[in-house]
């Protein structure tokens, strides 16, 4: 973890402290409250009271941590760090916490929440967790990880807030359990008694009791006031009797700071305006701001001299000033000096880099007016930012930068591409690539001398523009760049090598041609292991479970994709957007399987989840799913609304594989529906050539092309052009075997087998499906021929294993029964799909029948009982004959013939003719 901005202990304590025992004794009662809150406004003593409470809880049974909060806490990381580090100093094992921590940023409050109270819950004794100045966090990103705190730590853990402010925290329930414990501006207030003490212990023992009365009123009890006032009177000054209505508190405050500022030393002045500037301060910052070479012993004076100095820790190594002082001091410096806080500023953020301590070095460098000093600060950290998992300091720092600075420096191009493609913002990522390789060029046309530099950011650039590729679904494009990382200077980053790995992996599963998936995995995870990265596992074992299911190995795509779903769900939960990528791809894989429940339960879970984070694939599987589903249910409302919602998100991220692979979803749709009419809605013109000898595949196509292809097989069976079609679903069927693609290779042989029964050659589409049915058993396939319908059913149904003996055509004959007997429970209309000429239908067999068959096929039906032939049914209702084929054998499997002759005598028993 980077090093940050906090503190384990409480600041110091004041020599000037007053034992306020009616506060301090509220001490009893934040142990028995889950939350303890005390706010007022500036200067009343929060962080005193608190610091004195930690003590006296330290020294007791319990743990105490101090986690100071300042502007520095920008999310919700940013105070799960905090936190952590503050176990840590507590001797708390934290190795959970630390490792999502280190997740890319995509570790989720919820987890992380449960990680830190796991940790509390194996304290034997009670917690109590100190946040201070916590106004600083509610104006953050990192408010919704205190409320996910306050509402889930565990019995043991005990919070106590200091702020001046709380908005709209989430009290109430706390607050009616008698589980919260309040304080506020009235209770800090010093009564006399407590002035008295304070005023007395600052040596103003002459005093009188009416003195102290009306310093109280014209304090308001207000304890900054109070020593002020003490200062004042130890200066000399009579005793200032200032009413509140003479001024604000902020008016009030600099006039005595200023009283005390001028009776320092010309010295103590210059350098007390030199580092006001400073958000914290260290004697070897304060030497480098101000030049001075006894910075340390300049802060034991001011601090003993009670100037508003306020020690961080017990060593007296980290200082800060009081807030109202330092910003009298501003102003004093730059009434004196304009612009000399800018300069001032730069040298901090200089020191600040120099030392790590990115967030100060950045904040220094833009409140010294100098953007490019902080993009360059940025530039060296943010690849490592990326990689530790400060994603969203990163993009809250990056977002400050003007656009002239940012171009200037490609790291912060690099990374802020990477996040832009990873969350599906293609056209902004294009844009900032654009800037890189302007970059680049202008530092080649100026002689860069660091060739090694040069190489690298080379390399970067193309692995960008090469990931822009691949999450675009550009498979040339990403073959392209892919061979120019190959014959490039290589780097020495394992996180960057290790995707090139699983970038090949991934374009190798796009196409026909073989790939070798267990070599680019192995050598993937090589390089991963050396990251120690949760976050990239799940990419590449999303990758390898979807490469593990085209090949029809789903006894290992499974556990692939479960991998990735455990660590998506230890960083973000079991809803989230990392948990989608896997687990939409594992609904594929349950589908496949005829595991309906959980594929409906995953899609239900992700399908919403998964639309900004991810691959085109899983939006791909979601959509086949998703209809599919609804289709078995009869659910053609919704199916019509999931085409057209898929169809909307294509359209809007420009993913052209999904948008025709929607088209093509649509075209099965309304072919199962006989509505031929409405096949072309989701097509454009020009997405296919008409000429099927065009969808031919070859090693080199991709799923772009296999799509297209797809699409143009499904119009073509629209349009009555079955042998054609066959040839080409073939030909796919035939390359994606060769290269070892069961799962694709079962598919388009199904498909295969329609065309070719719908051409009437029923014997070809049974040998085309017993081909198959050999690779879907040993994959484990049911999906693939379920889906094919009562075409390929009736083909299925009854028959033996042509050329298949002993216990090979055994095994393969229990797999078409099993596949029959599927497809038989799921349909419910008939005892039995199987033709049979002779087979009695009852009453209820009947009815069922014809509450299966659509509007069409009753009316095909009926003018097959009237003589009519297929040209002529054809002509009569607006079909092609190849059509009217093919609705006459969805209509066999219905009604549980196989004939015309059969067909004519069933519909006279379900009384459609006479």
């Amino acid at each position: 973890m980077r090093t940050a901005r906090v503190r384990y202990r409480p600041p110091a304590s004041s020599a000037l402290l007053v034992q306020r025992e009616r506060l301090l004794d509220r001490e009893s009662a934040i142990r028995d409250a889950k939350v303890t809150l005390v706010q007022a406004a500036a200067g009343y003593g929060k962080t005193t009271l608190l610091a004195e409470w930690y003590r006296r809880l330290s020294k007791e049974r319990g743990i105490a941590l101090w986690v100071p909060i300042d502007a520095t806490i920008g999310d919700s990381r940013d105070l799960f760090e905090a936190l952590a580090k503050a176990l840590e100093a507590a001797d708390v094992t934290i190795e959970e916490i630390k490792v999502l921590l280190s997740a890319e940023g995509f570790a989720a409050n919820n987890v992380l929440v449960a990680a830190i109270s796991d940790a509390i819950a194996t304290i034997d004794s009670d917690v109590f967790i100190f946040l201070d100045d916590l106004h600083f966090l509610l104006r953050s990103e990192a408010k919704s990880a205190l409320v996910a705190l306050l509402r889930d730590l565990p019995g043991n853990a005990h919070i106590i807030m200091g702020s001046r402010e709380v908005h709209d925290l989430p009290l109430a329930r706390l607050r009616s359990r008698g589980e919260l414990v309040e304080l506020y501006e009235h209770d800090l207030r010093f009564a006399d008694e407590e002035t008295e003490a304070f005023l007395q212990q600052a040596g103003q023992t002459h005093l009188s009791r009416d003195d102290i009365a009306r310093i109280n009123a014209s304090t308001e009890g207000w304890a900054t006031g109070l020593r002020l006032l003490s200062l004042a009177i130890a200066d000399g000054d009579d005793v200032p009797l200032l009413e509140p209505e003479k001024g604000s508190r902020r008016k009030y405050a600099a006039f005595f700071a200023e009283e005390v500022f001028n009776n320092r030393s010309p010295e103590v002045q210059e350098f007390l305006l030199s580092t006001a500037c400073l958000g914290r301060v260290c004697a070897s910052l304060a030497n480098a701001v101000t030049g001075n070479k006894d910075a340390a012993g300049l802060l034991a004076e001011i601090e003993s001299a009670g100037l508003f100095l306020v020690a961080l820790d017990e060593d007296g190594q980290w200082y800060r000033y009081h807030h109202l002082f330092s910003d009298f001091l501003k102003r004093r410096l730059e009434a004196r000096e304009p612009g000399g806080m800018a300069r001032r500023c730069g040298e901090a953020a200089r020191w600040f880099a120099d030392n790590d301590l990115l967030p100060e070095a950045f904040e220094h460098a833009m409140l010294a007016n100098d953007p490019y000093l902080a993009a360059l600060i940025l530039d060296r950290r943010c690849q490592s930012m990326f990689y530790s998992g400060e994603l969203r300091s990163f993009v809250g720092l990056a977002e400050q930068l003007p656009a002239a600075a940012l171009n200037k420096f490609p790291h912060i191009l690099f990374t802020q591409a990477w996040l832009l493609i990873i969350s599906w913002r293609f056209s902004e990522a294009e844009d900032v690539l654009a800037a890189s390789r302007d970059r680049l060029r202008q530092l080649d046309e100026a002689g860069v001398d660091d060739r090694t530099d040069r190489a690298s950011l080379q390399f970067l650039q193309i692995h960008r523009e090469m990931m822009l590729a691949l999450f675009t679904d550009r498979m040339t494009e990403t073959r392209e760049l892919l061979a120019q990382l190959e014959t490039a200077e290589p780097i020495s980053d394992h996180y960057i090598l290790g995707t090139v790995y699983t970038s090949h992996l991934y374009h190798g599963l796009q196409r026909p041609a073989r790939c070798e998936i267990d070599d680019l995995d192995a050598q993937a995870q090589q390089h991963y292991r050396r990251t120690g990265s949760i976050f990239v596992r799940i990419w590449h074992h999303s990758v390898v479970g979807l490469a593990l299911l085209r090949r029809g190995d789903l006894s290992r795509a499974l556990p692939a994709l479960e991998l990735a779903m455990a660590s998506a769900q230890r960083l973000a939960g079991e809803t989230s957007e990392l948990a989608a990528i896997p687990g939409l791809l594992m609904a594929e894989v349950h589908y496949e399987r005829d595991d309906r429940t959980e594929a409906a339960r995953l899609i239900a879970t992700y399908e919403e989840l998964g639309r900004g984070l991810g691959y085109v694939d899983q939006r791909v599987a979601s959509l086949m799913v998703a209809v599919r589903l609804r289709q078995i249910g009869k659910e053609t409302q919704i199916v019509e609304h999931l085409l057209a919602d898929a169809a909307a998100l294509a359209s809007a991220h420009g993913f052209e594989r999904l948008r025709l692979s929607v088209a093509a979803e649509a075209a099965r749709h309304y072919l199962l529906e006989g509505r031929l009419d409405r096949i072309g809605r989701f097509v454009r013109r020009g997405d296919v050539s008409t000429e099927l000898k065009d969808h031919f595949p070859a090693a080199q196509k991709s799923l772009l092309d296999e799509a297209r292809a797809l699409l143009a097989v499904r119009l073509a069976q629209a349009r009555g052009e079955f042998a054609n079609a066959a040839v080409v679903a073939s030909r796919w069927a035939d390359l994606y075997l060769k290269g070892g693609w069961r799962t694709a290779a079962v598919r388009w042989s199904v498909r295969a087998a329609t065309l070719e029964a719908l051409n009437g050659d029923r014997s070809q589409a049974r040998r085309t499906l017993l081909g198959a049915a050999l690779h879907g058993r040993d994959a484990g396939l049911v999906r693939s021929f379920l889906d094919g319908g009562e075409v390929v059913m009736s083909l299925l149904a009854g028959r033996g294993v042509d050329g298949a003996t002993g216990e090979e055509g055994s095994s393969l004959d229990g797999y078409l029964a099993m596949l029959v007997q599927r497809w038989n429970g799921e349909q419910g209309n008939l005892p039995s799909n199987a033709a049979k000429t002779d087979r009695f239908f009852g009453e209820s067999d009947l009815i069922s029948a014809l509450d299966a068959l659509t509007e069409r096929e009753v009316d095909i039906l009926r003018r097959v009982g009237n003589g009519q032939l297929n040209r002529e049914i054809a002509d009569a209702v607006g079909l092609t004959e190849g059509s009217v084929k093919w609705y006459l054998n969805r209509i066999y499997g219905k009604i549980g013939v196989s004939r015309r002759a059969q067909a004519v005598k069933r519909a006279r028993q379900m009384g459609i003719i006479v």
